[in-house]
């Protein structure tokens, strides 16, 4: 069992990761909630069936009621209208300022639970159960929630530290492909930051980590949660350094929205966004056209995209995804604040990008340029 400490002060809480961790969520409940009275479980229609009833029935023998409600699974639905019907679900359920959500699932049941339960009641204690690799490396540490708005993605939410993340290993065996290689772009994000044990991982086991080796995902998994919550510890809002966790979004989130969040998995978005961030970095002379191309080399090896798919481009997309990135949150005095890598695998920096860097790597990207 791999614990870690995200350090925040009182807001501090354990990351749990281990395998059957559903099958002991009654007692982590005991520990860390001995207050808990009603435990509301949300997941989606995909999940629930596979992963509900082993986690109420932990929570029940530890005396716990549950009450649970789904929501259709995609990110169409991590929306304001979503959300007020979970309200409505709570609210019938008569919870109470002692009772927990508890977020059972992918990124968006994680992100619009916590938005939820930060906001019910003006805040009920959270436990987040991811069971995508993507929301155990990176969604449900941390504590950012939020839904998306048609002009951009995470615009509505909130900073709400959940009380326990308990992420199940277990979950990755019926994990979709494509949601495993999703996931997996995150966590080349998180090499690209740190370097060290992640990027030798990737040069050493890629096979491995493809094939979902059991013991490199535990590795990857533990890795690039620490490296996570080392940065959230120093900066927990946002205002500087947790803003390097961002490699690769600001061209993704511009991705996912104008395409309407139906095209691209996100991690998928972020592949291609770390791989025009980097191209970027290549044109401003300060990082060099190998690792650009490794960085690129091994997304693909994983099955990720680096550009957008043929089947997706059409004209006009580079000027939505433009258009997009206006409305990013990292927009500060009318300018686009970026992460970049610099020199080496393991720095980035902070900084700020004009329009027409942007133009010029996104047309690449969309096909509208020169690749």
């Amino acid at each position: 069992m791999d614990i870690i400490q995200q350090q925040l002060g009182k807001n501090s809480y354990q990351i749990i990761v281990e395998r059957e961790l559903l099958s002991q969520a009654g007692s982590w409940a005991r520990k860390i909630l001995p207050a808990a009275g009603q435990v509301f479980i949300l997941s989606n229609t995909t999940v629930w069936p596979l992963y509900g009833p082993k986690l109420a029935a932990s929570l029940e023998a530890a005396g716990l009621k549950t009450t649970s409600f789904q929501i259709p699974d995609g990110e169409d639905f991590k929306s304001l209208a979503t959300l007020a019907k979970v309200y409505d679900a709570m609210a019938e359920a008569e919870l109470e300022r002692q009772d927990s959500l508890w977020a059972l699932g992918g990124g968006v049941v994680g992100d619009l639970g916590g938005l939820a339960a930060a906001t019910y009641l003006r805040g009920i204690n959270l436990v987040q159960v991811p069971t995508t690799l993507l929301a155990q490396v990176d969604s449900s540490v941390g504590g950012k929630v939020a839904v998306n708005h048609p002009l951009g993605k995470n615009l509505i939410g909130a900073f709400y530290q959940p009380s326990l993340v308990l992420a199940d290993l277990c979950a990755f065996k019926t994990l979709p492909q494509r949601e495993w290689r999703a996931g997996l772009a995150e966590i080349v994000k998180y090499g690209v930051l740190a370097g060290g044990e992640i990027w030798e991982l990737f040069q050493t086991q890629l096979p491995a980590i493809a094939a979902r080796d059991s013991e490199a995902s535990r590795r990857l998994v533990t890795a690039s949660i620490a490296i996570k919550t080392r940065v959230v510890a120093q900066d927990e809002r946002e205002s500087g350094l947790r803003m390097i966790l961002n490699l690769g979004h600001t061209i993704g989130h511009g991705l996912e929205a104008a395409t309407g969040y139906k095209a691209f998995r996100h991690g998928e978005a972020v592949a291609v966004g770390l791989a025009g961030i980097a191209r970027l970095a290549v044109r401003r002379g300060i990082f060099p056209e190998r690792l650009c191309r490794e960085i690129a080399e091994i997304l693909r090896e994983l099955g990720l995209p680096t550009a957008v798919p043929t089947q997706l481009r059409r004209t006009g997309l580079a000027q939505e995804v433009l258009a997009h990135l206006h409305h990013d949150k990292k927009m500060q005095s009318g300018q686009l604040r970026v992460v970049l890598p610099v020199e080496k695998i393991g720095r980035v920096e902070l900084g700020t990008a004009a329009d027409s860097e942007f133009e010029a790597v996104v047309r690449e990207l969309c096909g509208e340029g020169k690749a």
